[in-house]
């Protein structure tokens, strides 16, 4: 797939350069260093120029395997007009280039850009005290070398002004190196959320350091295999992620034989699997 990719922008390089044997080598040796930028970040302990280099290497990768079929199609089609083959490539590059770019921006400001969705849910059980509360649920923060201080800063800010009795954090708090979220003082930030925060581990919650001591002293408290009975007559179950082989969890029906399955109960749970056992046990 990367040479499908590096063959046609060669044919778009040769078209609009002069001078194409001094730069064929080094298109090669820069297209490959690029494609292979994420696995460099990962050998040069988290290279940040590499990290973000291979961000964007793999949103490229992405539109260039939808847009390059739509361009070759375009190209081939080309022969049944009058306009000239060498013209139409430079022309179809460029458009591809402006719609890159265009799309490129503008998933760097929606991902910058969180957006809340409200939802309000009735459950038939009866409970001492309130009758209602507000939940706020946010996930897949990644905190790390992409997503820092300031994005952690804004989600505080959103969090309290809306002044939830809980907030839940089911999974991804970080991108698989806490090392960033720890030198960003992140979880200073995260102790000045004005309610409750429970959490569960997510597939990149992954790190040699024990994270659930991390996070419980960021100011939330983790739900490894965990049930807990909350004051506001609720029951929170929080699993470990089953994202990898090696990690070995509960069944939910152990877990659930801990619950009063007359309170409320929610699942926190980071990867929507096995909806339907989930409703089986109530």
């Amino acid at each position: 797939m990367i040479f499908y990719i590096g063959y046609n922008i060669w044919v778009w390089f040769k078209n609009i350069s002069s001078d194409r044997k001094s730069i064929k080598i080094i298109f090669w040796v820069v297209l490959v260093i690029f494609a292979y930028s994420f696995i460099f970040s990962r050998w040069l302990d988290e290279s940040i120029f590499f990290t973000w280099l291979g961000a964007i290497w793999l949103s490229l990768f992405y539109f260039l395997l939808l847009l390059l079929p739509v361009a070759n199609i375009a190209v081939y089609l080309r022969r049944f007009t009058n306009i000239e083959k060498e013209k139409f490539i430079i022309w179809t590059g460029y458009t591809l280039i402006v719609v890159i770019i265009c799309s490129f921006f503008f998933g760097m400001f929606n991902a910058y850009s969180p957006q809340d969705k409200t939802y309000q849910i009735h459950i038939p059980k009866q409970v001492e005290g309130k009758k209602s509360l507000k939940i706020i649920m946010a996930s897949d923060m990644h905190f790390g070398d992409l997503s820092g201080a300031g994005q952690a800063k804004k989600l505080v800010a959103y969090i309290n002004g809306q002044k939830p009795d809980l907030v839940l954090f089911p999974g991804d708090i970080i991108d698989d190196d806490v090392t960033p979220f720890l030198e960003e003082g992140i979880p200073d930030i995260l102790k000045q959320i004005d309610a409750p925060v429970y959490a569960s581990l997510g597939n990149h919650d992954r790190d040699e350091a024990d994270l659930v001591k991390i996070f419980n002293n960021s100011g939330m408290k983790v739900l490894d295999d965990d049930v807990l009975n909350l004051p506001e007559g609720i029951t929170l179950v929080g699993r470990k992620d089953k994202g990898y082989q090696d990690v070995l969890r509960a069944e939910l029906s152990t877990l659930m034989k801990q619950v009063d399955l007359s309170k409320p109960v929610f699942l926190l749970e980071h990867q929507p699997y096995d909806l339907d056992i989930a409703e089986k046990t109530g």
